[in-house]
This record gives structure tokens, sequence and C-alpha cells, in this order.
């Protein structure tokens, strides 16, 4: 009896540590649409989105997923880990920014010397063709169409 009641003790101690080491880490969305799930799959139902760059706090974490609230709107779900990144992300850099960038590796100081004139640029010296490349990064599904082609196709079955 003594040694199960140890092994709780010890269990409980781990978990507590465990999320002790993550509770409350700020993290920022590194994608341009974050959408966030009601439960921690891609076959969770998509309840809303967070813009690229928003501040998050993790509030909990299973497998690859990870559940958020965002700082800034209050909005709350599970999200997967590859739209996260432990980066903050400040869109519009101030020159302490940049110092303090040149000093650590914490920080992403997002387009930098690369915006609509450097691209339109770059397009004309290469000369290549970008209209189907253009055409793909308009298209869009909305939840509805995503989750009716999650159920047809019977995804999310075995942990996807």
């Amino acid at each position: 009896m003594k040694s199960i009641s140890k092994y709780i003790i010890g269990l409980a101690v781990t978990v507590m540590t465990a999320t002790s080491a993550w509770a409350g880490q700020q993290l920022s969305v590194q994608v341009q649409n974050g959408q966030l799930r009601s439960k921690p799959g891609f076959y969770g139902k998509q309840t809303d989105t967070l813009p690229y760059g928003d501040a998050v706090e993790l509030k909990a974490e299973e497998g690859e997923w990870r559940r958020i609230t965002s700082i800034k709107s209050g909005k709350s779900g599970w999200m997967h880990s590859s739209a996260l990144s432990e980066q903050k992300i400040i869109l519009r850099p101030t020159n302490s920014d940049v110092q303090a960038a040149e000093q650590t590796d914490t920080l992403i100081l997002s387009g930098q010397g690369f915006n609509q004139r450097t691209e339109d640029k770059y397009r004309e010296s290469t000369k290549a063709d970008y209209t189907l490349v253009d055409k793909m990064a308009a298209e869009s599904a909305s939840p509805k169409e995503v989750d009716e082609f999650i159920k047809a196709g019977g995804l999310g079955k075995g942990g996807i």
C-alpha cells in the first residue's frame, strides 16, 4: 500500500512540475491565420482564427496541440504547435527592438526588407510566371467546407 501511495505522490509531483514548466508561457502565432479548434486535432471544429504575430498564453499541451488564449482578444482554443513560435513577433519594430534582436535570438522582425515593392522587383527580374501561384494563394476554404471535407473523407480517425 505504501508503494502505491508513493507512486501516486510521485506522479502528482511530476505532473505539477511539467505543468508549471509551460503554464503561462507566451507564444506567438507564426501563420497568417492561426486556426483555433474546439478540441486537439485537425478534425476538431474550427471555432475562430488568430492573426499573424498575435501573442498567446499557453494553457495546456496534448501531443502536438496547444490550448492557448490570445492575450489581446481573449479568444481561446486548440492550435497545432507548427502554427506557434516561442519567439516574440514584432510587426513594426522600433530601433530598440532591432538592437535587442542583434543581442538575442528571441525576436522575429517580421517583413524586414521584404515588402510589396521588393516582391514586384523580384518578379520583374526573374520573368517567371506567378499566375498559378497567385491563384492558389487567393483560394481558401471556409471552416464549414473544411469540416465537410474531413467528414466526407473519413479523416480524423487514428489521431490525425
